[in-house]
């Protein structure tokens, strides 16, 4: 027996805000590495950095430093749990036995190993399972995806290897605070500032990505809730009394 179908949206709204709050935060960082770099390349050429310059990408260094942890902490709590309800609500959407069940999808982004491509194939059965135009046939079977092996949408490929990249790019940071400590040497902040900048940009198309996901997965749901609503409704119709 399925268990009742209970609406995401409200974890749904809190995921892309948490995910847009992120975003707006990575925009400070972009303007921290962007002055970081500034700052090296008027350093290399034996120009004097103006108070202003330094005074704006302190307050952008410590801003990030304070917000972008807590929120980051906030999503490793918020996306499970969204994650956890919209699975849950397969069933009760007509998927029998889902590959992936609710404590996995949930869970999956906290297991060494898995993570790397556990969260992805959850997302795209998620993605799948709530789409509305897998729910019904024209001889009125519903509740299993079509026979045919539907195409995971581009949005979630380029999510997790926007995610992956990111994390892998941000080894750049602990870079740049040991270039910092060492004596100056132009290539090596450079380089650090670059693929810092670079890290967040990528992080920021990460974020956008995943707010459009969450937002249509739970579009997605609702639909296919009123569709299989106003289906039984009809089949109720047309019984015989």
């Amino acid at each position: 027996m399925p268990s009742p179908y209970r609406s995401a949206s409200r974890w749904a709204a809190v995921v892309r805000w948490s995910f847009i709050a992120i975003a707006c935060v990575i925009c400070v960082a972009l303007v921290d590495a962007g002055l970081f770099v500034a700052i090296t390349w008027r350093r290399a050429n034996g120009l004097s950095t103006p108070d202003w310059i330094v005074s704006v990408f302190r307050i952008a260094l410590l801003c990030r430093t304070l917000a972008l942890p807590l929120l980051l902490l906030t999503t490793y709590v918020v996306l499970p749990v969204w994650c956890f309800r919209a699975h849950r609500n397969l069933p009760s959407l007509g998927i029998e036995r889902p590959k992936f069940g609710p404590w996995t999808a949930a869970l999956c982004y906290f297991i060494p190993i898995a993570n790397f491509f556990w969260p992805v194939l959850t997302m795209r059965q998620l993605w799948h399972g709530s789409d509305p135009s897998s729910f019904a046939t024209p001889s009125g079977y519903y509740g299993r995806l079509q026979q045919q092996k539907p195409k995971t949408p581009a949005v979630i490929w380029c999510w997790w290897a926007s995610f992956l990249v990111f994390n892998l790019l941000l080894n750049a940071e602990p870079a740049r605070i040991a270039a910092m400590e060492r004596p100056f040497y132009a290539p090596s902040w450079y380089a650090a500032g670059t693929l810092l900048a670079l890290a967040w940009m990528v992080g920021l198309g990460s974020a956008v990505l995943m707010t459009k996901i969450v937002r249509r997965i739970d579009e997605f749901q609702r639909q296919r809730r009123a569709a299989m609503l106003s289906l039984c409704m009809a089949q109720s119709r047309r019984a015989p009394s």
